[in-house]
């Protein structure tokens, strides 16, 4: 007799099973759209508030860390008041400088690939998307183990896995048609490195006027260009000499 009764509902059987279905369809979408919160810049109101009122403080951090911290804030909310004014550039410098100070922090990356993707700059975007992939790479790997209570406290979103993220942006960006496989991470050159390039430059310099042959060369063109019929230039040290004088005054060598 029960089964009887049970039989009368048989006919709902596929109506449940459908309903299922469509649940676990709509929470899977759900957390897919969830994991691509990190690629929204709305999403990064939260810190940006977040930094707003840390970086109201009266008096700055003394410990270098939260001193640094503290810089980031002020880069991070500068550049977002940017974003706000529409004006792309200036954001984009309050960003990377919020990056050389704090290079963990990943976050800048992926607002300044979006920044630069909104441009049409998408080769450019593409470098910061993946210097974002391999900072969260190492996040998950543990190298950041100061930095990482920070890095992922101050967002109000889950921060995707590292292959979610790769396989997310690469399809984003191979709708564009670049290949993140081809793409080296972005690198700035440190300021070092340029000042270590003029030294080098003024060095070479140097060395190339000692020789006598290359100091010669610039005497005679110095002699050359003289307009002055009052005196005459010595080729062989680049004295001035008096038109009365038949050797340079200073090498004694004859004009």
């Amino acid at each position: 007799m029960v089964r009887d009764k049970m039989r009368r509902y048989y006919f709902l059987l596929p109506f449940i099973a459908g309903l299922l279905i469509c649940s676990f369809c709509l929470l899977a979408r759900a957390e897919s759209w969830a994991n691509d919160d990190y690629l929204s810049l709305e999403s990064y109101e939260h810190p940006y508030r977040y930094f707003s009122q840390t970086t109201q403080l009266t008096k700055k951090p003394t410990n270098p860390i939260e001193h640094n911290l503290f810089r980031l804030g002020e880069e991070f909310v500068a550049g977002f008041n940017a974003i706000y004014q529409d004006d792309i550039e200036k954001a984009i410098e309050h960003l990377k400088q919020a990056r050389r100070i704090v290079p963990e922090y990943l976050h800048v990356d992926i607002i300044i690939a979006i920044l630069l993707e909104e441009k049409g700059e998408v080769a450019m975007a593409a470098q910061f998307y993946k210097s974002y992939l391999l900072k969260l790479q190492k996040l998950e790997k543990g190298f950041y183990p100061i930095a990482q209570k920070f890095i992922v406290g101050t967002v109000n979103f889950s921060m995707p896995g590292y292959n979610d993220a790769k396989e997310t942006i690469a399809a984003k960006l191979s709708a564009a048609g670049v290949d993140i496989e081809k793409i080296s991470p972005y690198k700035e050159q440190s300021r070092l490195v340029y000042l270590l390039l003029a030294v080098a430059f003024l060095f070479i310099i140097y060395l190339i006027a000692r020789i006598p042959t290359i100091r010669q060369f610039f005497y005679r063109l110095k002699a050359d260009l003289n307009r002055d019929k009052e005196i005459w230039i010595c080729i062989f040290c680049g004295r001035e000499n008096a038109n009365i004088n038949s050797s340079c005054y200073n090498c004694e060598k004859s004009r």
